[in-house]
């Protein structure tokens, strides 16, 4: 396993009591720890339970590809100690419509909002419009 990319996963949640003392170490750091290889440390983490993650090792060429892609809409990561459980909807209207102008505000309203709806198939919803819910 790439030493640079056990660096770059991030546990963020376990579900199980004796584990609690990964939670905000990086896959690395939990090898260590247990005096093991990183890809031993993550399969002993993945037999004990479940276990969540946020990686980081996306490069920004990929992030580019898929952002910019008609289909891609917005979303968050709920999972308690994910980074983008909070700020998900302004970190990409910032970053990725206002400094890099990937997509323009029409584009991310759209894929924040209606094609989000669409693609859940909820009926009413994702559009400010006359006879639709406004929450």
């Amino acid at each position: 396993m790439n030493i640079k990319i056990t660096q770059t996963i991030l546990i963020l949640v376990t579900y199980w009591l004796s584990s609690v003392v990964y939670v905000g170490k990086t896959l690395a750091e939990v090898a260590n720890m247990l005096a093991m290889s990183p890809f031993d440390a993550a399969i002993q983490l993945v037999q004990q339970g479940d276990v969540r993650v946020a990686s980081f090792n996306m490069a920004e060429s990929d992030l580019t590809a898929f952002m910019t892609q008609p289909w891609v809409v917005t979303s968050s990561d709920g999972t308690n100690g994910h980074p983008r459980k909070f700020a998900s909807f302004a970190q990409k209207y910032h970053q990725y419509v206002k400094e890099k102008k990937w997509l323009t505000l029409t584009e991310y309203l759209n894929r924040s909002t209606t094609l989000t709806a669409n693609i859940l198939g909820l009926d009413n919803r994702g559009k400010i419009k006359l006879g639709f819910p406004q929450i």
